[in-house]
């Protein structure tokens, strides 16, 4: 049971993350005239914007060089010694200088903009490796968080963290060298964990009900990934700035602390279903889209008087904030008594790219519901769902339905080779 929530739970939050992530992009500066005149090192913010415009081509030719020298005239470099005091003079140009040297950390760029360091060893400057200039970056932008600039910083090292997990400073092999401790909680081996963590503290402390939902999804993950290996006190903090943030308002959180109480949370949240349903309605009617699929859905399997009429509502507020989930379910309420407008709700799913909803397309097309049978839409449905690439069940299904589909040449024209390549999808989840 335990295994089966556990899963139940990534698979959710590796939804939720992703969202999350969107939700957090950085707020990129884009080139203009006028920006050019005003950059000047009188004018940080202006000077700093035009270098990153250059460094990463935003309506300018990308010219990472000129962005490096641009950084390196204000008194900033990649060997980062000085980077706290850089910070104190510089905070918004040491923050973006930190973004650029995390996201230029490879080899070929290094070589490219020729990042050195110093070697005791060999008496001669050597090339840095990505590792390096990464971890520079990070001390550029800890420093700025220092002097003002931690929200930004904290939304920068949660993406950096996670986007970034799996390479070469995460990797086993090579963290064997660098103090890598198989016997202790997984958690604590990432690359920059505890300054992280730091951070994100300190700005939930200064009451940042964004920071606290940022947080909450941060430790989340943390618990997740770890596979029951985690610190002691994650989850319990995970759960405290989930409900903190969910109580002061925020409906992302709401529907969140609702998925807690629906799965019953390790042993921090227990199951409870009347509870997942009154946050899920609180997240809804403060205009957050997925919840309203949620609230309907769980309302219908719900002993509350009234019930249809209530999920009715919910299912059709988030079919009006074009919510996948919510057409989904609307669908399927309306498969046995409305089949027409059972399919017009599917295929608003489908348009959506949610993955039960083109599951149910395709079968509704294949089947026809609501219409005449129509095998090559039912394929293009199943086929769109099995290459989104989503840790979704109906991924696997869809795969297998359009592999039988392609091994048959129903709807389709036969293919061998893809419909084994369909067929390893499906395997992963344990579907042949």
């Amino acid at each position: 049971m335990k295994r089966k929530s556990f899963i139940l739970c990534l698979m959710l939050f590796a939804c939720t993350l992703v969202a999350s992530a969107e939700k957090w992009k950085l707020q990129w500066p884009t080139y203009s005239n006028e920006l050019k005149k005003q950059a000047t090192l009188d004018n940080e913010s202006a000077y700093v914007d035009l270098a990153i415009c250059y460094g990463y081509g935003l309506g300018v030719k990308q010219d990472v060089k000129k962005c490096e020298k641009m950084f390196t005239d204000m008194g900033l470099d990649f060997k980062a010694y000085h980077a706290e005091d850089c910070a104190l003079i510089w905070p918004y140009a040491s923050f973006w200088y930190g973004v650029f040297l995390c996201d230029h950390a490879n080899e070929y760029t290094a070589k490219q903009l020729k990042w050195l360091e110093w070697s005791d060893r060999a008496q001669k400057e050597i090339p840095a490796d990505s590792e390096t200039i990464r971890w520079r970056g990070l001390r550029y932008i800890f420093a700025a968080a220092e002097n003002g600039m931690l929200f930004d910083a904290m939304m920068f090292a949660a993406r950096t963290e996670r986007n970034n997990h799996d390479e070469s400073h995460y990797n086993r092999d090579t963290m064997r060298g660098k103090g890598w401790n198989e016997n202790v909680p997984y958690a604590s081996n990432f690359g920059y964990y505890k300054e992280s963590m730091k951070f994100y503290q300190k700005a939930c402390e200064e009451g940042n009900v964004d920071a606290m939902l940022e947080f909450a999804h941060y430790l989340i993950d943390m618990v997740e990934m770890s596979k029951g290996r985690f610190e002691d006190n994650q989850d319990e903090l995970a759960v405290y700035w989930t409900k903190t943030a969910a109580e002061m308002g925020s409906p992302e959180a709401q529907w969140i602390y609702g998925n807690l109480y629906r799965i019953g949370w390790w042993s921090r949240v227990p199951k409870d279903m009347d509870k997942a349903i009154e946050w899920y309605k609180k997240s809804a009617d403060n205009g957050y889209a997925p919840a309203m699929g949620f609230a309907g859905k769980y309302i219908l399997t719900s002993s509350a008087p009234d019930k249809e009429t209530l999920a009715l509502k919910y299912l059709q507020m988030g079919v009006e904030n074009k919510d996948g989930g919510a057409a989904c379910e609307l669908g399927k309420y309306y498969k046995n008594t409305n089949p027409e407008l059972a399919l017009q709700n599917f295929q608003l799913a489908g348009q959506m790219n949610h993955p039960e909803g083109l599951y149910e397309l395709g079968n509704a097309l294949y089947n026809g519901l609501g219409t005449t049978p129509d095998l090559k839409a039912a394929a293009q449905a199943y086929e769109t769902c099995a290459n989104l690439g989503l840790n979704n069940k109906f991924v696997g299904l869809c795969a297998l339905k359009i592999a039988d589909m392609y091994e048959n040449g129903t709807g389709v024209f036969m293919n061998k080779d893809k419909a084994a390549r369909y067929r390893r999808i499906a395997e992963r989840y344990k579907l042949k």
